[in-house]
């Protein structure tokens, strides 16, 4: 900023260090365009700006204009862009109650919110089992539970809102056979009982995993050029080969593949899939390719589209084919979801898409989602309900250098040298769940590909090993141990040590110390430590749990009896135990030493009872093990 009140002497008083494309002033604020798209300064003090507000569009922002209420963004590649701006100032929420992850069913947890600008805040649940009901959370079902804090704002403060979930279901793995299939691996295909491996120079690899826990190797092929992509259609394995194009290979024989035929797709082909007579491929530096495969032995290029990025990934669904692109520089935009009008094979036509900021790797579909991997941003989530306007309506940021995705029921299974599972049953806000898998001790390899197929999980290395690992599926239980760390000798049963938040039946046994166990009843035989062994089995719902807790059994409790209100009549205790002395004295130790008491114990009712001479009301008693 520049004053310029003495125009033959303009002086520099401020300004900020941004790449400004174009700018706007209205009042005390101005609007600037630049390469990540619209700052708005505060310019009330020309010496001091100050950024108040900022959102990165898709492109590189060039022309801005104001009006009213709304910002208009001339966005590069991506077009006009229209942005609603709101002033006030902003607030914070925080919660308050329940920070369990797993709620037990129909329990009340409190469960609340407050912002800091004090205004009121509601609680509603947007998807899942639950009802909240005067700050309480109750869950009335199996199923992930997605909770929102809002605050809608007024005059002066910004609307506001968090998010929390519950009762996510894990997964978890078991190792249970794998196979080296040869040097490399870049891509995996499971079809029926076998797993088809692109594997760099090493061409298409086959293997029998009809028996997950011993996997065979059947046969292979060199197919010239760079294996990086597999797609299994009949009785035909088209690979995408890098610089010689599409190969396609004869696999009615799974042991013995033969080629058949390939064409050269110009570009350099790192992914394929078949859909009907097409076989669709991404050609890195060609972008989409179409290739009519009627005659495998015979395919013909129908059509492609030239990208402006670099295409790593295709899927196809319906008309629309479905493009992951990363960057053909450091400093390009082009990167992210394109989409195709693919009804005419002849003439792809770009109708739609969504830069995701990093370099998009890889895409899955799944109904109306778009999961894209990219290597900056993490996993994407897409809404493409509407081919020609995707939007973006989740995202999970925490893994980068992400470098495949795939997605199956309500998860999202992500590699980035090791495997990540993101709950994405509510697309608009993933979970990652536990990390539940380990790799064997001594793999130095990276894991480049995943593929689900009913209970089990087929992962591929870089070094073409392909580890089966099975998977269970269900939500963790809470066992709750319901005894203090002491509890006095008592002959009647504990009929409920100890509780599971699912409300499942447990088992009780005791490893150690004097005690039974009867009718899953936990019966006291004596004084001292008692260690117990509590287990739930599990269901079709619940994963298995255990746990081991302690506790030390001392003396039976002593309960006085009195008589016209004022004299002691009788001491009474749990009877079943023996080994005991009732003794007593003036005042406590060391002022007087404990003497044992000399009185017939009577057993009535499972009480152990004594009775208490004249004058014993200012007298000390106590039970001593022996």
């Amino acid at each position: 900023m520049i004053d310029v009140s003495y125009e033959a002497s303009p002086v520099h008083v401020g300004g900020t260090y941004s790449d400004s494309q174009d700018i706007q002033v209205l009042g005390s604020y101005a609007y600037v365009a630049g390469p990540s798209g619209v700052q708005v300064i505060d310019v009330s003090l020309p010496a001091k700006p100050l950024p108040i507000g900022e959102m990165n569009t898709d492109g590189k922002a060039h022309h801005i204009q104001v009006v009213g209420n709304y910002v208009y963004i001339a966005d590069g590649d991506f077009g006009l862009q229209i942005l609603r701006q709101d002033f006030g100032y902003p607030q914070t929420l925080t919660w308050q109650g329940t920070t369990n992850a797993i709620l037990s069913l129909n329990t009340p947890h409190l469960l609340a919110a407050t912002a800091s600008s004090g205004l009121p805040v509601t609680l509603h649940v947007d998807s899942g089992p639950a009802t909240i009901v005067d700050d309480r959370i109750i869950v009335t079902g199996v199923g992930k539970i997605v909770v929102t804090a809002g605050q809608v704002g007024d005059a002066s403060y910004l609307p506001v809102q968090r998010t929390l979930t519950f009762n996510v279901e894990r997964v978890k793995f078991r190792e249970v056979g794998g196979i080296n299939t040869g040097e490399s691996g870049h891509a995996l295909q499971i079809v029926g009982n076998y797993a088809y491996v692109a594997a760099g120079w090493g061409g298409l690899a086959v293997s029998d995993v009809s028996t997950p826990t011993n996997p065979m190797r059947l046969g292979g092929l060199v197919t010239g050029g760079f294996a990086g992509g597999v797609h299994v259609e009949g009785n035909h394995a088209y690979v995408a080969a890098s610089e010689i194009g599409l190969q396609v290979v004869d696999v009615s024989d799974p042991a013995r593949p033969v080629q058949v035929g390939g064409i050269d797709t110009s570009g350099s082909a790192s992914a394929v899939q078949v859909v009907g007579n097409y076989a669709y491929v991404a050609d890195y530096t060609a972008g989409l390719q179409v290739i009519d495969v009627s005659d495998p032995t015979l395919p013909v290029r129908t059509g492609g589209y030239q990208t402006s990025g670099y295409t790593s990934d295709v899927q196809v669904a319906g008309n629309f084919a479905y493009v992951a692109q990363v960057r053909p520089s450091s400093g390009s935009s082009y990167s992210g979801l394109e989409v195709f009008d693919v009804s005419n094979p002849a003439g792809p036509v770009r109708v739609g898409g969504y830069h995701t900021s990093g370099d998009a790797v890889g895409v899955k579909l799944v109904e109306n989602y778009a999961y894209v991997a990219d290597r900056e941003a993490g996993l994407v989530v897409i809404d493409v309900s509407n081919p020609t306007a995707p939007i973006r309506v989740g995202q999970y940021a925490n893994i980068g250098g992400l470098e495949t995705v795939e997605v199956v029921g309500n998860y999202a299974y992500l590699l980035q040298n090791d495997l990540y599972i993101v709950d994405v049953s509510y697309p608009r806000i993933p979970v990652r769940v536990e990390y539940p898998f380990s790799r064997s001790g001594g793999r130095f390899s990276e894991l480049v590909q995943i593929q689900v197929v009913g209970n089990y999980a087929y992962t591929l290395s870089d070094d073409g090993r392909i580890e089966i690992l099975q998977l269970t599926r269900g939500y963790p239980q809470n066992l709750q141990f319901q005894l203090p760390s002491e509890v006095p000798f008592q002959s009647r049963p504990i009929v409920s040590p100890a509780a599971s938040d699912s409300g499942l039946p447990l088992t009780v046994s005791v490893l150690s110390g004097p005690a039974r166990i009867w009718d899953n009843q936990l019966i006291l035989t004596g004084v001292g430590q008692v260690t117990l062994l509590v287990e739930q089995v599990g269901n079709a719902e619940f994963f298995p749990a255990g746990a081991i807790w302690s506790l030390t059994v001392t003396p039976p409790r002593l309960e006085v009896r009195w008589a016209n209100g004022d004299r002691p009549m009788e001491l009474a205790w749990a009877s079943g135990l023996s080994g005991l002395k009732l003794q007593a004295c003036e005042s406590l130790p060391p002022a007087n030493e404990w003497q044992d008491v000399a009185s017939s114990v009577r057993e009535i009712d499972g009480e152990a009872r004594v009775s208490l001479e004249a004058g014993s009301a200012h007298r000390y008693f106590r039970l001593l093990a022996f």
